[in-house]
């Protein structure tokens, strides 16, 4: 669930920042789109391959060399059991794969083209899924992993955005906000009813808990509890990608060694991931606004951000 929300975010966040530049400047830069996702992901993720790289030279992992290139490549969510270090890099796969396509469409497809793109891509995601139980019912499980079958809740993020430039758009989800605990209820019925059928849990869920957690998403945005604004959250948030990063080699389920045992292995983890955000991602981030020219804003869309 924790994935699936930070996926309806990334679409929804990622799409309102492209439709504001081309709102400001009549266009989208990819150049600088593609550039600013390097900067941010990269350095990042090389520290840790590095590290884990270092573990198995010290025969304290076992990647295979399909493995390490599915990770180069970011095509870690198509392997079907991949070593424990690396395993959660599938979920960094998708949201390249997304990074790459969809500022690409979004600069090209004009009008309703793109809302409707991202329509289709609800609507195809369960019959994708169904096809593959029905035909192919040893893969279903990996159906959570392939993008094709997994981009329910980025595009009901990335529709969430587009709608909420028009005024109709923004009074459905402003309309639909306000009945959130219904459509709490909904996700949390709709997980729980997946157990029961095979053909529910794989076509329907995945669809109807990424649009309730577009209208949860919205809702907090338009009305932000406090809590997410106090000072140790937003602190965890910046430090989010690291923490994603760094822990698999610290929690390992059955693993041996003092380093993986609690609590060393929590401490270790989280001093991994601060080191590799303050020395590393922060130091990126740095030097990219450096070597950015600064744009300067008209009068009429400066109240923008």
């Amino acid at each position: 669930m924790g994935v699936d929300v930070f996926f309806v975010l990334s679409g929804f966040l990622i799409t309102t920042l492209l439709v504001r530049e081309r709102d400001r400047t009549g266009t989208v830069s990819l150049v600088g789109f593609y550039a600013r996702r390097c900067r941010r992901i990269l350095p990042a993720l090389g520290a840790f391959l590095l590290f884990v790289a270092t573990l198995q030279c010290a025969g304290l992992a076992d990647v295979t060399p399909a493995e390490w290139v599915a990770s180069l490549v970011f095509g870690m969510n198509f392997m079907p059991h991949p070593a424990w270090e690396l395993g959660h890099l599938w979920s960094l796969a998708i949201e390249e794969h997304f990074y790459i396509v969809w500022p690409l469409l979004f600069a090209y497809l004009r009008g309703r083209l793109a809302s409707r793109l991202l329509v289709a891509t609800l609507l195809i995601g369960p019959v994708l899924r169904w096809v593959v139980l029905l035909w192919y019912p040893g893969w279903a499980p990996l159906t959570d992993l392939w993008t094709p079958t997994r981009l329910d809740h980025i595009a009901s993020g990335c529709l969430a955005a587009l709608a909420a430039r028009s005024s109709i758009g923004l009074r459905v989800l402003d309309i639909a906000a306000r009945w959130w605990p219904a459509a709490l209820l909904i996700a949390i019925g709709a997980v729980a009813g997946a157990a029961r059928s095979a053909k529910v849990a794989v076509g329907v869920t995945p669809t109807v808990t990424a649009l309730t957690i577009t209208v949860l998403v919205w809702a907090a945005a338009r009305r932000s509890p406090r809590w997410l604004e106090w000072s140790p959250i937003v602190w965890i948030g910046g430090l989010s990608y690291s923490l994603y990063l760094w822990q698999q080699p610290f929690l390992a389920p059955a693993a041996t060694g003092w380093w993986r045992g609690f609590p060393a292995n929590l401490a270790l983890m989280a001093g991994a991931a601060i080191a590799c955000h303050y020395f590393i991602e922060r130091s990126a981030l740095r030097i990219g606004r450096r070597s950015t020219p600064r744009v300067i804003p008209s009068p009429d869309t400066s109240g923008e951000e």
